[in-house]
C-alpha cells in the first residue's frame, strides 16, 4: 500500500502558502508552521509589485559607491545599531567581495532566468484556485525630471532588453498620456508595459490558505527553532513540540539564514 507523503512548510507568507499548494497537488500531506497567522510578515501590507525587472543584485560597485554616505548617516536609509556591528561587518564584507563583475553578471543571469518565470508563474497558480483577478496586468515607469537624463534612460531601456524585458522610451507627451498627475514634473520615463502587480497581498494570502485548508493541508502556529535530518527524513523542532516529515522546505525569509545555520548552511541573508 503507498503511504502518502509528508512535507513542512516552513514559513506562511505567500511563498509558502504556494509552495504549500504545489506540495498538495503533488499528493503530499502538507503542514504549514509559522509563529504568525498565515499572511503575516512580509506579505502583508506590501505594495505587492511583482518586480520582474529587478535583475540588477543589490550588490554592484555602483550600489556601493552610493551605499557609503549613507553608512555615515546615523538617520540615513542604511544606519547600523551599534549593537548589531559584530552581525553586520561580517555580512557587509561578503556584499562587497560580491559586488566583482564576475559576481554581478552570473547574478543577473540567475535572476533573469527566475524572474522571467514570475508572472507565468503567478498566472499558472492563481487560475489553478480559481483566484486570477487578483493579478493585475499595469504599467511601471521609471522617470526622469531633467532633460540631461536621457541617455541615462536609452542606456537603461537597452539594458532590460538585453536581457528580454520589454522597455520603452516614453516621451514627455506619453508620461502625460499615461500619468497626467506626472505631466507638470517629468521630463521623460523608460515605460515597462508588462508590469504586473497583486491586488491585495494580505486578501490572496488569505484565499491561498483556504484552498491550503479545503486541500487537506494543516497549520500550526510554531516557532521552528531546529531542522535535523534523519536518514531519508528530517526532524523539526518547535517552541512546543518536535515533529518527523519526509520533506521541509524553508520559507521563512530573512529568518531563513538562522534556521539553516543548523544545517551547515550559511546564507548571507539579513533583515
Amino acid at each position: 500500500m503507498h503511504e502518502t507523503k509528508s512535507c513542512a512548510i516552513i514559513g506562511a507568507g505567500l511563498v509558502g502558502l504556494c509552495t504549500a499548494l504545489e506540495f498538495l497537488d503533488q499528493g503530499y500531506k502538507v503542514t504549514l508552521i509559522d509563529p504568525q497567522d498565515p499572511g503575516l510578515g512580509a506579505s502583508y501590507g506590501n505594495a505587492g509589485f511583482i518586480a520582474s525587472e529587478a535583475i540588477d543584485p543589490l550588490a554592484t560597485s555602483d550600489s556601493i559607491r552610493k551605499a557609503l554616505p549613507m553608512l555615515l548617516d546615523q538617520h540615513g536609509a542604511l544606519s547600523i545599531p551599534i549593537g548589531n556591528l559584530s552581525q553586520t561587518i561580517p555580512w557587509l564584507i561578503r556584499f562587497v567581495l560580491s559586488s566583482n563583475a564576475s559576481s554581478v553578471n552570473n547574478t543577473r543571469s540567475a535572476l533573469a532566468n527566475l524572474l522571467n518565470q514570475a508572472v507565468p508563474s503567478w498566472k499558472t497558480r492563481l487560475a489553478r484556485e480559481n483566484l486570477a483577478d487578483y493579478l493585475i496586468p499595469c504599467h511601471y515607469m521609471r522617470v526622469w525630471e531633467n532633460p540631461n537624463g536621457e541617455k541615462a534612460a536609452r542606456n537603461e531601456q537597452a539594458f532590460y532588453q538585453k536581457w528580454g524585458i520589454a522597455a520603452e522610451f516614453a516621451s514627455f507627451e506619453q508620461v502625460k498620456q499615461l500619468e497626467p498627475a506626472l505631466a507638470h514634473s517629468i521630463h521623460h520615463a523608460v515605460l515597462l508595459p508588462h508590469a504586473h502587480r497583486i491586488r491585495d497581498p494580505y486578501k490572496l494570502s488569505q484565499a491561498l490558505l483556504k484552498a491550503v485548508l479545503q486541500k487537506g493541508g494543516l497549520v500550526r502556529k510554531e516557532n521552528v527553532t531546529m531542522l535535523s535530518p534523519q536518514s531519508q527524513q528530517v526532524e523539526i523542532k518547535t517552541d512546543q513540540a518536535a515533529y518527523i516529515f519526509d520533506k521541509a522546505v524553508v520559507c521563512a525569509g530573512a529568518y531563513s539564514a538562522k534556521l539553516l545555520r543548523s544545517l551547515g548552511v550559511h546564507i548571507p541573508l539579513m533583515a
